[in-house]
């Protein structure tokens, strides 16, 4: 078999050497004299008289002289030099050798045949330095041609034609070829499973296809610049090849009918395509639609293309890998006419890759997602997004990644997004981590990160920023314009993670399937929503676990902390200037959990006004919790009861007050433990309720002790109990 590699390597250092040797033809040729004027070909001491052909080297044909007699004149593997400058003839070349035309001119016009203008029934075969003009077909294969046949065409120029080259071929290489106003496809051959081709200064004018390639091994194209096409830019099929390499380099494909690029490779392990440093723009098409098993798109530009589904659309098996990075993606186009259209303008859509990362991108303008992850034979996606610009896109998410049903993680890092109409992120990943990325300006949505997790998922966010999520403020409306909404996860950590201006709440973690879940929320800060509390946790109907720390809330509509959960531990929140609502905290535990609220403030939690309301503007309001205990905690200036802790399941209940002060409640009592109808003790030490339009401490429980306190000020008086009488309290030291 041949080596097709090193016919390539050979080929290869051929051409460069012939296109930096100046004057190289020419010293070569040096020996050589003019045609006769008998019309005989001259080849340097040798000639042909038309009945004896001696063979040389290198052949010299004026204008007007049959080419097909140079042919066959000139030895394997030697040199054809056109003197003249203009030929009217066709002909076939049946052995290796090189044709150089010195500017020569082929017009066919006025030649009439039924093949090309140029047939090419040999390998090793290099044609340079011409231009062709008005034929039918330019450069083909014979219909009962040889099995293999190789060409180069170097400095060549096609104009006016149907087609510049066609026909099955081992090796093609195009290098400073230019093909202008050509009514089919300017270049398309096709290449054995094993060929080779190498492309290199193509330009491609108005042609109806520009460079249409199938089969091959090797594929490697650079500084193509393909303008007008009215179908496809750059074509290239698999055919027969089981493994392809295709590169794609420094090019321009622009004004398309249809893709620009368009790659439809196979996805067997080995098949790579690249493209890098591309602009491809007003295609009508999308910039690029490449199918391949690991496909890498860098430093290209694509703007103002479609109306599309897809911008750059990429396709793996399911096991392939995807990398995008340092590219710009623009003003991708959707169809708007018609009702029901598919053509959503989106601008990077990834399908089946097992393997996905995008780097350093620029995805503005675009008419549907700026980024969308879709699996179909993938089970488990990895895909990371780091350093990326995603900006105005028109219609949904900016980055859409739903599940695929296998075990999948999504990471993103220091990403901002910004203008989009539907969530900055929306994922049902199985593990989810955001780390420094901002989102401004995002809706109408559910949230501006919008995660479905699994019951066992893992969702991680810090240091990021959300500013200004709208909701939809329709009709029955669903988009709530939350800022973190998760669904389900059995580990959850929000971690410094700041929320402004928000359509709904801030962080609202739900549940559906999850049964037992742990969420920790640290050094964050929310303030100003539209409508809902800052914080929701929802109870999971298994053993949950909330640790709240070092938080800060204010300006909500509603309360500052709804949590359910068995087991909650809130340290160092300040809640602030919150409402209408029940509480500026409020917590409903379990009949066996453990609730504590240590070193925090909750402060101004407003109450409703409105006809019939039920809204208490409570500080702090806990239900259920088998032991709870508040330390080092100031709930003041609170609508309703500064402290509230009632009870529904519970049957005897621990409550331990440590240092807290509550005080100037406008409507209702400092502190409020109704008790649980079962055995219940009731610890207050070194607490202060004072200044309270109610009672300062209003008791219930079997067991009450009130160590060194006070209670002054009070509209009611300093200290009621419910369940007993005072004789039956320890009241030490204390002032009520």
């Amino acid at each position: 078999m041949k080596d097709y590699n090193n016919l390539f390597e050979e080929t290869f250092s051929k051409r460069y050497v012939l296109a930096t040797m100046a004057g190289g033809v020419s010293a070569a040729l040096a020996g050589c004299t003019d045609f006769g004027s008998d019309g005989g070909i001259s080849m340097g001491d040798e000639q042909t008289d038309g009945d004896e052909t001696t063979y040389s080297e290198t052949v010299t044909v004026a204008e007007g002289e049959s080419i097909s007699e140079a042919i066959e004149s000139v030895e394997e593997g030697g040199q054809l030099e056109l003197s003249g400058s203009t030929y009217l003839q066709s002909f076939t070349i049946d052995k290796p050798l090189t044709i150089t035309g010195n500017s020569a001119t082929f017009d066919g016009s006025d030649v009439d045949t039924d093949g090309p203008a140029v047939e090419i029934d040999a390998p090793e075969v290099s044609v340079e330095n011409i231009t062709f003009r008005d034929f039918d077909t330019v450069f083909g294969r014979p219909e009962d041609g040889s099995d293999a046949a190789d060409i180069t065409l170097s400095n060549v120029t096609i104009q006016d034609s149907s087609v510049g080259l066609t026909g099955e071929y081992e090796l093609v290489d195009l290098i400073d070829v230019v093909a202008q106003d050509i009514d089919s496809a300017a270049f398309q051959f096709e290449l054995g499973s094993e060929g080779v081709s190498y492309l290199s200064d193509v330009i491609c004018e108005r042609c109806d296809r520009g460079l249409v390639i199938e089969g091959g091994e090797t594929i490697d194209a650079n500084n193509l610049e393909i303008v007008e096409s009215a179908e496809v830019g750059l074509l290239i099929e698999a055919g027969t090849a089981e493994y392809q390499t295709i590169t794609i380099e420094h090019s321009e494909i622009t004004d398309c009918g249809e893709d620009g690029i368009s790659v439809d490779g196979n996805t067997d392990p080995d098949n790579t395509c690249t493209i890098r440093n591309c602009s491809l723009l007003d295609n009508d098409g999308g910039a690029a639609d490449v199918t391949s098993e690991d496909i890498t798109i860098e430093d290209c530009d694509a703007a103002d293309n479609g109306p599309v589904t897809s911008d750059i659309g990429l396709t793996t098996s399911g096991d392939g890998e995807v990398t995008v990075r340092g590219t710009s993606i623009e003003r991708t186009e959707r169809d708007t006419s018609g009702f029901g259209s598919s053509s959503q303008g989106r601008g990077l859509v990834i399908e089946d890759a097992a393997t996905v990362t995008i780097d350093d991108v620029e995805l503005i303008s675009n008419g549907g997602n700026a980024i969308r992850i879709d699996a179909d034979s993938a089970r488990g996606q990895t895909v990371d997004i780091s350093d990326s610009f995603l900006s105005e896109n028109d219609n949904g998410s900016a980055i859409y990644f739903p599940a695929t049903g296998g075990t999948d993680e999504l990471t993103i890092t220091d990403t901002d997004i910004e203008n989009t109409s539907g969530a900055a992120v929306n994922t049902s990943a199985d593990i989810v981590e955001l780390s420094r990325v901002t989102a401004e300006d995002i809706g109408s949505a559910n949230a501006a990160f919008d995660i479905s997790s699994p019951p066992d998922g893992e969702v991680t966010i810090t240091d990021c920023t959300i500013e200004r999520t709208e909701r939809n403020t329709g009709f029955s409306s669903d988009d709530d314009g939350y800022g973190i909404l998760i669904e389900d996860g059995d580990d959850i950590t929000i971690r410094d993670v700041d929320v402004f201006d928000t359509g709904g709440s801030p962080f609202a973690l739900l549940t559906e399937d999850a049964r037992g879940r742990s969420v920790t929320i640290e050094d964050c800060f929310l303030s100003d929503n539209e409508s809902g509390s800052g914080i929701i946790v929802q109870d999971t109907s298994g053993e949950d676990t909330v640790d709240i720390d070092s938080v800060q809330i204010e300006g909500m509509s509603n309360r500052g902390l709804n949590i359910e959960s068995d087991m909650v531990d809130i340290n160092n929140a300040l809640i602030e200037d919150n409402g209408s609502a029940d509480a500026g905290i409020e917590v409903t535990s379990s009949s066996d959990g453990d609730v504590a609220i240590t070193d925090s403030t909750v402060l101004r939690t407003t109450r409703s006004s409105g006809f019939g309301s039920n809204d208490g503007g409570r500080g702090i309001w806990i239900t259920d919790g088998e032991v709870v205990t508040i330390d080092d905690t100031v709930a003041r200036n609170n609508d309703g009861e500064n402290i509230e802790i009632e009870t529904d399941s519970v049957r005897g209940q621990t409550v331990t007050l440590d240092n807290v002060t509550a005080e100037e409640s406008s409507n209702r009592h400092g502190i409020l433990i109704r008790g649980s109808n079962g055995d219940d003790t009731i610890t207050v030490r070194n607490s202060a309720a004072t200044d309270n339009d109610g009672y300062g401490y209003r008791l219930g429980s079997e067991s009450v002790t009130v160590a060194d306190s006070t209670a002054s000020g009070n509209t009611d008086g300093g200290l009621e109990l419910l369940d007993i009488e005072r004789s039956e309290a320890t009241i030490t030291n204390s002032d009520l």
